[in-house]
Formats: structure tokens, C-alpha cells, sequence
């Protein structure tokens, strides 16, 4: 949820990538995709990403950075924020950080990632509406003047979408995946996907670190953001996560579903907290013990709704020694690629469903 928190371990560079379509598509190269009408939550022009691979199979990835709900949250975007932010709205930052990020993980072209073959999708996140939104939000700044946050992450992905479907043809596998933020994007699209592919059976969603509970998301869905009302409809708890997942398991059971996230991720716990009480605070040792709680509820619910589940559950990375809470989303760097407490990694475990052997690892982390 916290992007900063993952985009700080890229270093910054400044890169020139050539238009989508402005010449002939090279094997392994990164094209910027620039659809008109497509803009960021300040209005400014949005912009996705496409890697042409060298197999017949694709990743569609949905970035995060944080969320908007309110009108609080929406006067606490990361370009203008006071003392805390809530979501990412500033376009340069993804270009110039969250591309460096995808080269080491599914962009990593050495033999450590399976997926260096593959063609690969990147859709951006600066809406603050878990990429659902279609509407506009009028809120007040810090500054006491009226504005207009873009609640557009669903118009992008669909103009996006139409702009990269030629270039992919029908793949012999896809995935959908994304972290935080990206993570409920792939619970709430995944089926929208599907419809863009109605030939492909070998379909994965991969859901890592979204975990998030409120009983006003389904008010927030319809009213706020102004999602689809076939989205909007799937909103019926406070785990939107599993209301989506359990939809798409009903609707397409031939999808395999996989979740992973650390056992007491701090930014799940730091936003549970706004939800729960008000106040983005960093998380307590006992706040996340309740999260690693509610999770492994979320995860027996799951693997209770389909038995044919994958789930990567770890906590050998630590945040904070003092509070033992765990780090944030595991997709977006280097460490997708590394053994996670001697399970393997992250990367491989979603490789191996893709081949047909999904597998549920890390649950003892919840006897830890």
C-alpha cells in the first residue's frame, strides 16, 4: 500500500522509452503507452508501460500506492500531503522509479526469473481508486481551495487495455498480478480480463499484499470512486478481496487464484488502523498480531472456497525488531526472485501454477 516504502529500494535514473506503435516492436524492449483521455487523480496525462516477449504468454501487472476514500484521504495525495500521504498521484515518479523495480522482478532477464520470456503489461496507479474508478471527487485542499481528484483507474486500464490488445494477440497463458494497491486491482479486473481472453484457460490471478478491512468499502465503490456496477455489486463485506475472488471463482473456475503477503505487513496494519480508528499509525506488536489473525481467517476462507488455491504466506523479512511486524508486498524487486525461508521464491511458486501445480506454502508462519 505504502509504495514509497517498496519504489525506495530502485535507484532513480532518468530512462527514454519509445512510444507503443511509433515504431516496430523489438523482442525485450519497453514501449510507454499513452492512451488519449487517460489521466492521473490530478488530471495529468497517464501513462502505461508494454514489454514485448519472446513467448506466446503474457503478465498483466497492476502497480499500487496507496488509496483514497475520503476527503481527507484525497487532501493527502503524495504531491501535495502535509505531514502524512495516502495515495501516489505523480506520473514521473512511476516512470522513473517503478520501471527500474520491474527490471529486477518480472522484468529481470536473467535465468533466476521464469517469466523473462514473457510479454508483460504494466498499468500504473495514481488514482487512488484501486484502478476501479470512473468518476470525479470534489474535495478540499490543505490549502482551504476547492479541487477535483480523477477517480479514472478503470477508464485507464480500459483505454490502456484497447491500446495493447494488438501487440498480444491470444496468449497461451496470461497472469494478473499486482502488489498492494495493484492486488486488489487484479481481485477486482481479473474477470474483466477474462473477457478480453475468452480463448485462454490457463489463467492465473495472483494477489500479493491486499488485505484490507472496512464495512464502508462497498459505499466507498459505488459512491466515491464510481466504479462499474458489475463491480460495485461484487462489494458486499468488509474484505472486498474475498467478495471478488469469491465471484471470480463462481463465474470462471477454471482461474487459479493465488494470494500471497508477510504474516504482519506494517502498511496493511498503518491503514487497518485509519479504518478502524481514524489515524494512519505505525502499527503495534499487538496490532499486528491481529492482522496475522484476520489473515489467516481470510486465508481458511479462501482455501475453504477453493480447494485448488495457491497461497504464499512468509515473514522472514522484518520491518521493525521492536513491533516484529513484517515488510510490504514481496512482486515489485529483487526479493521476488529469493528463497522465502527455505519455500523457494515467490516467483517460482506462481511459475510452477501457471505449469499446474499450484501450491499453499508458509501457513505455520501463523503459529509463529
Amino acid at each position: 500500500m505504502v509504495a514509497l516504502a517498496t519504489l525506495a529500494g530502485c535507484k532513480h535514473q532518468t530512462a527514454t522509452y519509445a512510444e507503443l506503435g511509433s515504431k516496430p516492436v523489438k523482442q525485450g524492449e519497453i514501449y510507454l503507452v499513452t492512451p488519449q483521455g487517460a489521466v492521473t487523480s490530478t488530471g495529468e496525462q497517464w501513462v502505461g508501460a508494454f514489454k514485448k516477449g519472446a513467448v506466446n504468454k503474457l503478465v498483466i501487472y497492476f502497480y499500487g500506492g496507496g488509496v483514497s476514500v475520503d476527503a481527507y484521504t484525497a487532501a493527502h495525495g503524495l504531491s501535495n500531503h502535509g505531514d502524512e500521504f495516502f495515495f501516489f498521484d505523480d506520473m514521473t515518479l512511476w516512470k522513473e522509479m517503478a520501471l527500474k523495480c520491474f527490471q529486477s522482478s518480472f522484468g529481470n532477464d536473467t535465468i533466476i526469473n521464469p517469466f523473462r520470456d514473457w510479454s508483460v503489461a504494466l498499468l500504473p496507479y495514481t488514482t487512488g481508486d484501486f484502478h476501479i474508478g470512473q468518476g470525479e471527487f470534489e474535495y478540499t485542499t490543505l490549502e482551504g481551495n476547492l479541487d477535483t481528484l480523477y477517480h479514472h483507474g478503470y477508464t485507464n486500464f480500459q483505454l490502456f487495455m484497447d491500446h495493447v490488445m494488438p501487440y498480444v494477440g491470444s496468449p497461451e497463458a496470461i497472469v494478473v498480478s499486482g502488489s498492494s494497491a495493484g492486488g486488489f486491482g487484479t481481485s477486482f479486473l481479473s474477470e474483466d480480463i477474462t473477457e478480453l481472453f475468452p480463448d485462454v484457460t490457463n489463467f492465473v490471478a495472483c494477489v500479493d499484499a491486499s488485505q484490507l478491512f472496512w464495512d464502508k468499502f462497498p459505499e466507498t465503490c459505488k459512491n466515491v470512486w464510481q466504479a462499474p456496477e458489475h463491480i460495485a455489486a461484487r462489494f458486499v463485506s468488509d474484505n472486498p478481496v474475498y467478495d471478488c475472488l469469491t465471484t471470480l471463482h463462481q463465474d470462471k473456475p477454471y482461474v487459479k487464484i493465488l494470494f500471497t503477503c508477510s504474516a504482519r505487513d506494517f502498511a496493511l496494519v498503518s491503514f487497518n488502523n485509519y479504518f478502524s480508528n481514524g489515524a494512519k499509525t505505525d502499527g503495534t506488536k499487538e496490532e499486528g498480531e491481529k492482522f496475522q489473525q484476520k489473515l489467516q481467517q481470510f486465508v481458511t476462507n479462501l482455501l475453504a472456497l477453493d480447494s485448488a488455491a495457491g497461497v504464499f504466506i512468509w515473514d522472514d523479512m522484518i520491518s521493525n525488531e521492536t513491533t516484529n511486524l513484517t515488510v510490504h508486498t514481496i512482486e515489485t524487486g529483487k526479493d521476488f526472485h529469493t528463497d522465502r525461508g527455505g519455500n523457494g521464491s515467490v516467483a517460482h511458486w506462481l511459475y510452477d501454477a501457471v505449469e499446474g501445480n499450484v501450491r499453499v506454502v508458509g501457513l505455520d508462519c501463523f503459529d509463529r
